[in-house]
């Protein structure tokens, strides 16, 4: 099976005379492909129906799939997988239908452009009381806009506001007494 495959310009030129296996699909099993072709051309999801895709697994039924790239190079699936109706009666389940899938989370991360940067916890440590006196007023100021974001659905819920931390005499924040104060607050 691995032939079907290769990359190699001897193994292409073999394959490229081998049958097609859509030739070889039962009636019902044509009319699903061409459902799935229909439903996607419907919902404006381009697609290219690769008659020599390969998948390395034999439990799929009906369709595989892979997603590609030209921007990789020579590693261009990026995500692939397929419909595998009878698998999970074959393990002893009960029968099932199924899809599968899997990705090159490097390669998807790759791909990645323009992804804004993950939000980055803020903590103001003030060295002095004047510097204290600003971190407050500066600290009120942050969580007010924070607030007015929420409100706006710009930002995710997933904020908590810290009103107090512990500090050791060096001005840092400890991660254990933070840890022990969020457990304290739970009531753990």
């Amino acid at each position: 099976m691995r032939i079907l495959d290769s990359k190699d310009e001897r193994d292409r030129r073999v394959v490229a005379e081998a049958p097609l296996i859509g030739d070889s699909l039962r009636p019902e099993s044509q009319a699903f492909f061409a459902t799935v072709c229909d439903e996607l051309t419907k919902l404006g999801i381009a697609f290219t129906v690769n008659p020599r895709i390969v998948r390395g697994l034999d439990y799929y039924t009906h369709t595989a799939f892979e997603f590609t790239t030209t921007e990789l190079g020579a590693q261009g699936a990026v995500l692939a997988g397929g419909r595998y109706d009878g698998l999970i009666r074959d393990l002893g389940g009960p029968s099932i239908p199924g899809v599968g899938w899997a990705a090159g989370v490097e390669r998807l991360a790759m791909l990645a452009t323009g992804v804004p940067a993950a939000p980055r916890p803020v903590a103001l440590v003030p060295i002095g009381p004047r510097a204290e006196e600003m971190a407050l007023s500066l600290a009120e100021e942050l969580r007010e806009d924070v607030r007015s974001r929420l409100a706006k659905h710009e930002v995710p819920r997933m904020i908590e506001f810290v009103t107090s931390m512990p500090m050791t005499t060096t001005g840092k924040i400890m991660r254990r007494e933070l840890r022990d104060l969020e457990k304290k607050r739970r009531g753990e």
